[in-house]
């Protein structure tokens, strides 16, 4: 049985910046690799939400402690979209800075043969 892992971000989840601002997060991609070495962790990225709603900026804060999740958790911030959470038209006291906990886990444990 192959060891799957997912991480723990859901497909939409809002930066901590309150109630201003509703973000759409694709879900990070786990690289292999680092499923298969039974990496795991936390990264916390810093990003900044432009005008326009789309992410101009993001890179770690805290690393993970490991390049391959960091990396990861990097490219799927900067594909988040963010819009105002009160339906209003952008811009909306953008540009924002903040910092996105990006989680990874494995969903099961490892077999042993």
């Amino acid at each position: 049985m192959a060891v799957t892992g997912t991480a723990c971000a859901t497909e939409r989840q809002a930066p901590p910046v309150g109630d201003e601002l509703e973000c759409t997060l694709a879900k990070p991609v786990y690289p292999k690799e680092a499923i298969a070495d039974r990496a795991a962790g936390r990264a916390m990225v810093r990003l900044k939400v432009g005008e326009s709603g789309d992410v101009e900026y993001a890179a770690i804060e805290q690393s993970s402690s490991d390049a391959r999740l960091d990396r990861a958790a990097v490219e799927a911030i900067a594909r988040m979209r963010c819009r105002p959470a009160d339906g209003s038209a952008l811009p909306f006291r953008l540009p924002v800075t903040t910092v996105q906990p990006i989680d990874f886990e494995l969903s099961q444990p490892a077999m042993t043969e």
